[in-house]
């Protein structure tokens, strides 16, 4: 089973002092997966935190076992042009959801409360499972 891993979900599950972490860190991820996008959102996170932040989110992406994969900008446009007026998310939030369709992702972990309400809807449009730790 492939997982694309969203950015809430990673920083919750290797921040120690998370208000979530303890809810997440059991959670069992199946073959992690990120993109480019995922890591620039860790370091600028870690960026506010630590000097240096790219070890950090390096860090954070071999605890979580996961494993950058590129995605093409021209088709990730081209299925923002097609589904964005459908799922009517955040810019990223959007852009990492068909990141998950390009690599056919069977699960999109997250602990965003709003990609979490639109779950039924993705997985119609986009064939992949959205699933929350923290409503489980």
């Amino acid at each position: 089973m492939t997982d694309f891993l969203d950015t809430s979900f990673i920083i919750s599950y290797v921040v120690e002092d998370d208000v979530n972490h303890e809810k997440v860190r059991n959670f069992k991820i199946g073959k992690g997966t990120v993109t480019p996008l995922v890591y620039a959102e860790l370091i600028s996170f870690f960026s506010r935190v630590a000097n240096d932040p790219k070890v950090l989110a390096k860090a954070s992406l071999s605890i979580v076992r996961a494993r950058i994969v590129d995605v093409s900008l021209a088709e990730l446009i081209s299925l923002m042009e097609r589904f964005s007026s459908l799922i009517k998310l955040r810019t990223l939030d959007t852009l990492h959801l068909l990141s998950s369709y390009l690599l056919n992702c069977d699960r999109f972990i997250t602990l965003d409360k709003e990609i979490s309400k639109k779950a039924n809807l993705i997985s119609k449009l986009l064939n992949v499972e959205v699933v929350n730790p923290l409503e489980i």
